[in-house]
């Protein structure tokens, strides 16, 4: 405690005449003005931190929106193994739905984060309101500008009124080039982060159906160089001959269209035992229920790296000397994972350490309450005790009592409306630290749920029977090869017969069969040379320039979004150093000696 001392050089020398003893009245207590100074202080600085945890939380529902987007791009990067149509249209569906859903919710957070943060600057206002007016202007100078690079400048806009048919001025805040405003940076930065998950995506559909298209056009190619070669053999015949040829052609179509339907059921017979079996053994593990049931699902791939089956290219020679390059087909919507076990461990750390800091928190909410709760407690305005307020209340209420008017009511419930006000502060504070100790603990809870999942028999257990299902494919490579000979040895004889009739019925002759023949090899090339996506444009270069473009964008909002918030916190700084800074000063005192 501060002392006040006395001025002694007077005693000293009534000690050298006289022989009474003197004492002096030292006061150890603080006076009520430096007390009351100094507990505005303190609410100065718990509606600045309250103020700071507002923005904290709005940086808290980005995150969350950029988890969304991490989940909606792990679960794009898986769809590059899902070669079926249907499946891909049901995960393109999904993946829009998951980015549009994480950007709505992301917005309609922000936008009830940013009343509570007008909450939170109005309290840091009204508490302000205890320093000098200099001290004062200058906190409201500063948090403005705080506020202004958070959620926007305000100014006049022109807006149509359809109903006055006239452009009406509104006084609106425009949160374009704010961190989180509406429309701001990090909206923007969703937005472009979402558009580049997009791109992701429809970089691996551009990619499947390049390599569909390709494969389609080497099978076409094949049979086509196939049928040349067989045309070659009879360019120098005549009419008759061309009909000899084509019913010896169709008499082998038979035999060939029976090896081709054996060596498919003989396929089909090995996925349907073997194939479907294995994977829908994946489809009832428990990490596969976990990850696409639970509420908590999407987040397990936070920690997951997928690791796609090593499907190599397959090239078929054919025995007529053609060849054509195959994958085999895993048709499954999931791929072998990997743990990140360091991301996991860290974020389990930081959930632990989050659970400490909001007991903490709480301990200290509920030690507000009850210091606050103290007679000689300082209240809202910064200068009132809350023994005050309560006398204030008595008195009224005896004044009622006493003459029951209209305004003696008014008076009561005010005085009774601010002690309520109070007291309801200091609840929300012990409830605001309650619900986020709850929100640490269930965080909490649900890591320990994920650990337990990845590092233990569910995910040991998804891992075998994986590679089970991946041995069960592979095993099934010479089946699908027999089934694809077939069917080229089926199509070249068939399309042979075809046109040795055409040629027979005159319906054209042995130069133009070649020629149409040759044109098509050339055009097969140069397809599979230039293979653009389904839209007839889009190539993978062209998609990557794209995704190129928004990785600046990002970075670019990334960097703007930096400087701003270091202006921020330069504002927030200055205006901790001014509360601070406004240090209570008081010049001795002397007190007459008794």
């Amino acid at each position: 405690m501060k002392k006040k001392f006395i001025a002694v050089s007077m005693v000293l020398g009534a000690l050298a005449l006289s022989s009474t003893t003197l004492t002096s009245c030292v006061d150890d207590n603080e006076s009520a003005s430096v007390t009351a100074i100094r507990d505005a202080k303190a609410q100065q600085l718990t509606a600045l931190a309250n103020y700071q945890q507002a923005q904290a939380d709005a940086k808290k529902i980005i995150s969350e929106a950029n988890a969304a987007i991490k989940n909606a791009e792990a679960k794009a990067k898986e769809i590059a193994n899902e070669l079926q149509n249907i499946a891909l249209e049901k995960a393109k569906a999904t993946l829009a739905t998951d980015l549009e859903t994480a950007q709505a919710q992301a917005e309609a957070a922000l936008l009830s984060q940013k009343e509570a943060l007008e909450r939170a600057k109005a309290s840091l206002i009204k508490a302000s309101n205890a320093a000098d007016e200099a001290t004062k202007d200058k906190i409201n100078e500063l948090l403005n500008k705080a506020d202004e690079l958070m959620y926007g400048s305000w100014g006049y806009v022109y807006v149509w009124n359809p109903t006055t048919q006239q452009n009406e001025e509104q006084w609106v805040q425009h949160g374009y080039n704010s961190i989180y405003g509406e429309g701001g940076l990090n909206e923007q930065l969703i937005s472009k982060k979402a558009e580049r998950v997009k791109a992701d995506y429809e970089l691996v559909d551009i990619q499947l159906q390049i390599a569909e298209k390709v494969r389609q056009e080497e099978k076409s190619l094949a049979v086509n160089e196939a049928l040349l070669a067989e045309y070659k053999k009879y360019d120098n015949t005549d009419k008759d001959a061309a009909e000899k040829a084509a019913n010896e052609a169709s008499q082998k179509l038979p035999a060939l269209k029976q090896l081709w339907d054996e060596a498919q059921a003989l396929y089909n017979q090995e996925y349907n035992e073997k194939i479907r079996p294995a994977l829908e053994n994946i489809y009832s593990t428990e990490l596969y229920n976990y990850i696409n049931g639970n509420i908590n699902g999407s987040r397990v791939r936070n920690y997951l790296t997928m690791v796609p089956p090593e499907n190599e290219t397959i090239t078929v020679n054919f025995d007529d000397g053609t060849s054509q390059r195959l994958w085999l087909w895993y048709n499954v919507e999931e791929d072998a994972y990997e743990v990140n076990q360091e991301a996991l461990s860290s974020d389990i750390t930081n959930a632990d350490r989050a659970v400490k800091v909001a007991e903490q928190n709480l301990t200290n909410a509920e030690k507000a309450q009850t210091d606050g709760l103290k007679d000689a407690a300082i209240t809202n305005d910064g200068v009132t005790t809350y023994k005050e307020l309560k006398d204030a209340v008595t008195e009224a209420q005896k004044a009622f009592d006493k003459e029951p008017t209209d305004a003696n009511k008014s008076t009561l419930e005010q005085a009774e409306s601010r002690v309520q006000y109070y007291e309801n502060s200091l609840q929300s504070g012990v409830d605001r630290a309650q619900k986020a100790l709850d929100s640490a603990k269930e965080e909490q809870t649900i890591l320990a749920e994920i650990n337990t999942l990845l590092t233990g028999e569910a995910f040991k257990n998804y891992t075998t029977v994986y590679n089970a299902y991946v041995a069960a494919v592979e095993a099934s490579t010479d089946k699908f090869i027999a089934m694809t000979k077939a069917e080229h040895n089926y199509t070249v004889q068939n399309n042979l017969v075809d046109g040795l009739k055409n040629i027979a019925n005159s319906y054209t002759d042995w130069l133009t069969t070649i020629n149409v023949v040759e044109k098509d090899i050339n055009t097969n090339k140069k397809n599979i040379a230039t293979m653009t996506a389904d839209d007839g444009v889009t190539t993978e270069a062209t998609k990557q320039q794209y995704m190129e473009i928004l990785d600046q964008e990002i970075a670019n909002l990334e960097k703007e979004i930096e400087i701003k918030q270091a202006q921020y916190d330069s504002y927030i700084e200055q205006i901790q150093s001014l509360i601070a800074g406004d240090t209570v000063t008081e010049e001795p005192e002397e007190t007459p000696a008794e």
